[in-house]
């Protein structure tokens, strides 16, 4: 005989969370990092190495940059900070080392990274 679950039980709960590598459509990794603000270490998915492109755009917001890039190959727009500044144009290419990020209350994502580093163009 079946046994029947209980309202009430543990049971799984759907979820409409989706993953770093589902959103941005990249290989992720999982780490182990330890928070600024606890100190305490957490494991989470980051991108190894994100090559992205500059808007142009980067804004300062307490010791910290935000850089606006683009995604031409998964078609998509977003914003990620980091904690170094370098100087960009439109149009060029980034390299973001261990991008990770989140949900967050309006249902957009944020995304944070190590570091950030222009790309060299071939000759």
């Amino acid at each position: 005989k079946k046994k029947e679950k209980k309202i009430g039980e543990i049971m799984a709960k759907p979820s409409w969370n989706k993953t770093l590598s589902e959103v941005l459509k990249q290989q992720t990794r999982t780490v182990t990092l330890k928070s600024q603000k606890t100190g305490n270490e957490y494991q989470t998915d980051v991108i190894p190495n994100l090559v992205v492109l500059s808007t142009g755009s980067v804004e300062t917001v307490a010791d910290k940059y935000i850089y606006s890039v683009v995604d031409t190959q998964n078609d998509l727009e977003y914003s990620i900070k980091v904690s170094n500044k370098v100087d960009v144009d439109f149009g060029d290419r980034l390299q973001f080392k261990n991008v990770r990020g989140g949900v967050t209350s309006s249902g957009f994502g944020w995304y944070a990274a190590e570091s950030v580093t222009a790309v060299q163009r071939n000759a």
